[in-house]
């Protein structure tokens, strides 16, 4: 990969952590469970993308992100996400189960910080 690739990468990688970023806060602040579920099971879509994206893998077009293709393609990339499944189950339910919007911020926490970690690792 060239150099201006590498960059563009690296640009697009922190472009999806900064989303993620801010669906988390957006779920931290959301009032309801359901738009904090909603937030959150956003924020991981994004994460598991930035993951796929720095790991130079297709990932699949943006406007078709579907949480559980991102997160086969991950697996495949990192086994070591299994130890993540029952944090992303919780948002391939539905959001109508979750009332508490703190267990639902705590599990996107823990993939952010999975994925986070992998990733400045690498750099």
């Amino acid at each position: 990969m060239t150099l201006k690739g590498r960059i563009e990468r690296e640009k697009k990688v922190d472009q999806l952590l900064g989303e993620a970023d801010r669906r988390l806060t957006a779920a931290e602040k959301a009032v309801t469970g359901e738009e904090s579920w909603t937030n959150c099971q956003e924020a991981v879509k994004q994460l598991l993308l930035a993951l796929l994206v720095a790991k130079e893998e297709n990932a699949p077009p943006e406007h078709n992100l579907n949480l559980s293709l991102l997160w086969e393609k991950c697996l495949l990339m990192d086994p070591e996400l299994l130890l993540l499944t029952d944090c992303l189950r919780i948002f391939q339910e539905e959001p109508n189960r979750f009332e508490n919007g703190d267990l639902l911020i705590e599990a996107a926490n823990e993939v952010w910080d999975y994925i986070y970690g992998v990733l400045t690792e690498e750099t």
